[in-house]
């Protein structure tokens, strides 16, 4: 059954509060990388050698932790961007699909398995508590879009 919304849709999907709301995502994004790669030579057991080509490519703690922040990074907008439209939770498969990504994803950055780290050239801390910080890094990306989101929703309602 169809009903009649109560909001005009805008006039383009790529408005200028879009375009900003987006840009915004993307520096969030790129800004927690930065922060984080900055964050993860802090740590005792991270030794920094020189970035040549070949040291981001295989296994090294910067492109291993770099690549599973991103797997949660690029599932962000699916979530931010449903903020001010039909809500995600109510699309049921993707709400598993992305379930069953993230307890994925988690366990790679927890407890992931030799053969694993073999096969993806995973260079893993062996600081238990720096893997719970990536989790929580990644939570806090996640909760800084939303907020940053929601503002742009208010500013553009």
């Amino acid at each position: 059954r169809e009903t009649i919304m109560t909001r005009r849709p805008s006039r383009s999907f790529f408005n200028r509060t879009r375009l900003l709301s987006m840009l915004a995502f993307l520096v969030v994004c790129v800004a927690v990388q930065i922060g984080f790669i900055v964050y993860l030579h802090s740590q005792d057991w991270c030794v920094w050698l020189p970035i040549s080509y070949s040291h981001l490519t295989a296994g090294s703690y910067e492109s291993t932790y770099i690549f599973l922040l991103l797997i949660y990074q690029l599932t962000y907008p699916a979530i931010v961007y449903t903020l001010d439209h039909e809500p995600i939770y109510k699309n049921t498969l993707m709400m598993c699909l992305m379930a069953v990504l993230y307890v994925i994803n988690a366990y790679l950055v927890l407890f992931s398995a030799d053969w694993i780290n073999e096969l993806f050239e995973f260079d893993v801390s062996p600081s238990i508590s720096f893997r719970l910080q990536v989790l929580a890094i990644a939570a806090v990306n996640l909760l800084v879009n939303i907020l940053v989101q929601l503002i742009f929703i208010f500013v553009d309602h």
